[in-house]
């Protein structure tokens, strides 16, 4: 009977210690898979506000005047902010002959250019809205038409 205690004894042993080895190794540990969280922005619907009329203004380099001459759309997100630009097409005007006239005609005739100065004047009539609307409202602007002479 003694051995048969003994054995005991040491099954014992033997399942306390694999217990405890495998729940040190993880094997008891439930996975915790995290779900992340996606976020939806409701950007709305798109609207292109074609601007009635081209800007055309004139830059100077050293030897001559050039004409410029761009012809724009602006991206809108919703009727709402359609319609905000609609009724302030005179501010995006001017604050867009404002941003283009400044430019440097040497750069224009590079893609670069041109998108620094696309760039540049959605900012500033970003700008000018924000202050006016307090809404950004523009999402991009457009270049539908770009003629240097």
């Amino acid at each position: 009977m003694n051995k048969k205690i003994i054995f005991g004894i040491a099954g014992a042993l033997f399942l306390v210690l694999s217990v405890v080895v495998m729940d040190y190794l993880g094997f008891f540990e439930e996975e915790v898979v995290e779900e992340e969280e996606e976020v939806v922005v409701e950007l709305g619907d798109a609207y292109y506000v074609p601007l009635p009329r081209p800007f055309i203004f004139n830059l100077t380099t050293a030897n001559r005047t050039h004409m410029v001459q761009i012809k724009a759309q602006l991206l809108v997100r919703g009727g709402d902010n359609e319609q905000l630009a609609l009724d302030n097409i005179p501010l995006i005007e001017d604050t867009m002959l404002t941003t283009c006239s400044s430019a440097n005609f040497d750069a224009l005739l590079t893609q670069a250019g041109k998108d620094s100065l696309r760039q540049d004047a959605l900012l500033a009539v970003q700008d000018a809205l924000q202050k006016v609307t307090g809404k950004t409202v523009v999402e991009q602007m457009l270049f539908t038409g770009f003629v240097m002479q």
